[in-house]
């Protein structure tokens, strides 16, 4: 299969994704990850119970499918990464959003500023795109 042939290939699976890319869609995890957060300390604040637990909840689907992507077995910069969600997780189950909050901020920080570097390589594929649809409908 000829080079021009395999990017075509990549570029036609990420068209699934709107054009999004990995780092794309994990930048796009922390943000509602941190709203979600943020929106659960509001209502908690308002004593809005219905509006908690969906945010609650949210807020942990959301840190699980950051997770969930991690290969924390095969990668130390990965199992750190895990070592903190499971931090962001307690705290979430501890109410202190804030402490949550901070963490995924500077974890967001982080890989923002490695975006470039990581569109790039999926770019000219040196790391493959995005091939599931799960990834995506993780955002929704």
């Amino acid at each position: 299969m000829s080079t021009a042939t395999t990017k075509l290939g990549a570029y036609k699976k990420q068209d699934i994704f709107g054009g999004w890319t990995r780092i794309d869609l994990l930048l796009q995890l922390y943000d509602r990850a941190i709203e979600k957060m943020s929106d659960c300390q509001t209502a908690l604040d308002a004593n809005n119970d219905s509006a908690y637990v969906q945010s609650f909840v949210d807020a942990q689907k959301t840190v699980l499918a950051i997770h969930s992507g991690l290969k924390a077995d095969e990668h130390d910069v990965a199992f750190n990464v895990a070592r903190l969600l499971h931090f962001v997780l307690q705290s979430l189950a501890d109410k202190k959003f804030a402490d949550a909050i901070k963490v995924m901020k500077e974890l967001r920080d982080g890989f923002g500023a490695i975006e470039a570097e990581a569109n790039e390589l999926e770019l000219t594929g040196k790391i493959p795109p995005m091939d599931t649809v799960d990834m995506f409908r993780a955002t929704v």
